[in-house]
């Protein structure tokens, strides 16, 4: 670049630059999926990360005007990372999530900055790695963390004037379903059939097969059902609830099986 006759010449580490942005990308994605409560896995974040990283690192080194290497990271890089990250989504979900990056980004990007101003370039040289290294560690503990408690959900029935309220395990694996009606069935204990006073007439036999055989089940519809969504209880339609023997549920942390329609 010449300014007055002279040229300014910038040297780039490209290593500590692809680091800088690793760890950049890292703690970004995890800020937003903390802030905006979304589910985040580990294999969509490093491919987010990935994506992120190899896209700014050939940007800056393809494009060689700066603004327009800023408006191609801002506006294609980080999008396609916010998708990547999270899946599908409207237009203005992924605004929002735009705006939530940008954001982080700003207050990230000052600190590493300062960091840069204040610690020697030998220090500066161990801090980003040490710095990557341990936001990559925190985030897998943190999805890991995030992983088990949403393997259980807060759960409310009302049957009969009773309400009853269960820890429950979202479970892809359980189809079951009412062959008459359609309707999802999640199943409890025979012992919750007692607490809701369901008069046993009242009940329906239905027959189901898993790995250890055929067996029966007795189910009975529900007035409401409510699954804890966001911090939120929100009613669900069209539940019916299976009766199973109490042993299925001794010494487990849930007392309801959901239907895979609502994990």
């Amino acid at each position: 670049m010449m300014r007055g006759g002279g040229f300014f010449i910038y040297a780039v580490y490209l290593d500590a630059f692809i680091l800088e942005n690793t760890l950049l990308d890292l703690a970004t994605i995890l800020a937003v999926s903390v802030w905006s409560k979304r589910p985040l896995g580990v294999k969509r974040l490093f491919l987010s990360v990935f994506f992120g990283v190899v896209g700014g690192v050939n940007c800056f080194l393809l494009i060689h005007v700066f603004w327009l290497y800023l408006a191609l990271v801002f506006l294609v890089v980080n999008p396609v990372m916010l998708r990547l990250a999270f899946g599908k989504m409207s237009m203005g979900e992924l605004g929002n999530l735009y705006l939530e990056a940008v954001a982080v980004n700003l207050v990230l990007g000052g600190t590493m900055n300062l960091l840069r101003q204040y610690f020697l370039k030998e220090q500066y040289s161990w801090i980003v790695p040490t710095s990557v290294v341990c936001v990559v560690f925190l985030a897998v503990c943190l999805l890991r963390r995030k992983a088990r408690e949403e393997t259980y959900v807060k759960t409310s029935v009302l049957v009969n004037g009773r309400v009853m309220t269960f820890t429950a395990l979202r479970d892809t694996g359980n189809c079951l379903r009412d062959p008459l009606t359609g309707r999802p069935v999640c199943i409890v204990s025979c012992e919750v059939c007692q607490e809701l006073a369901i008069p046993q007439e009242s009940l329906r036999p239905i027959s189901y097969e898993t790995v250890a055989g055929k067996n029966t089940l007795y189910i009975y519809p529900v007035s409401k059902f409510y699954v804890m969504q966001k911090g939120e209880m929100v009613e669900r339609k069209g539940m019916m609830l299976g009766f199973a023997n109490k042993t299925l549920f001794t010494g487990k942390k849930y007392q309801m099986i959901l239907q895979k329609e609502f994990c």
